[in-house]
């Protein structure tokens, strides 16, 4: 916070505020900060067609991450079968004698604990799954509660309730405001939590309070 004026109060960045590192010493009204993220949100939750390029872009990072998922499992597992045979021509050779206990010794421990550790770093990956569907109540339920929030904001003295405010966290993660030159406009990214709505991933897209919106780009 960083006192406030005949508009309201004010928020600066505290890395500036604080230690100076940061050269951002623009100052921010935080209704309207406020109020700008929520018609954005209004405007997202009433064309669908934004949450479906989020999906989109979604799906194209799963299958992205699913491939090369499927190229280190594929990885490990020829990798163990290696260690596994070198392990059983190891045993052969003890049956038939032809190798020295000293060998065994020296050969045998370090390829068990390759054995062992393939098999937990296979045991330890997700199941690769490519399947997202857009959740309509719930997309439906967080645009009620972004409505309310704008009326909420109308009225300075009003706060939102506690069930409010979490479902707006369930799909909101954060807000970032960029630096600004005096008299410019305010300039956000939003970032959301997909999992309130689609899947559980995280995306963001980029806002300009008087311009719209940025298409999401890359790097969920």
């Amino acid at each position: 916070m960083y006192g406030a004026d005949r508009n309201g109060p004010r928020v600066i960045c505290s890395t500036h505020k604080e230690s100076g590192s940061c050269s951002n010493n623009a100052r921010y009204y935080v209704e309207k900060i406020e109020r700008d993220v929520i018609d954005r949100l209004r405007e997202m939750f009433a064309d669908t067609s934004i949450i479906d390029a989020y999906v989109e872009e979604y799906k194209a990072e799963s299958k992205r991450i699913a491939a090369e998922r499927r190229n280190s499992r594929g990885d490990r597992e020829r990798a163990l079968a290696q260690v596994l045979e070198r392990i059983a021509r190891i045993i052969d050779q003890v049956s038939r004698g032809t190798i020295d206990d000293d060998d065994v010794a020296a050969v045998l421990p370090p390829l068990k604990a390759e054995r062992e550790k393939l098999k937990a770093d296979l045991a330890a990956q997700a199941p690769v799954s490519n399947v997202i569907e857009i959740k309509p109540r719930a997309v439906t339920k967080f645009r009620e509660d972004v409505e309310s929030l704008a009326e909420i904001l109308k009225d300075r003295g009003a706060e939102p309730t506690v069930e409010m405010a979490k479902a707006f966290r369930e799909v909101v993660s954060g807000v970032i405001v960029y630096p600004r030159a005096p008299g410019d406009p305010y300039q956000y990214e939003i970032k959301g939590w997909l999992s309130g709505i689609a899947g559980p991933d995280l995306s963001a897209v980029v806002v300009v309070a008087e311009e719209g919106f940025e298409p999401p780009t890359q790097g969920l």
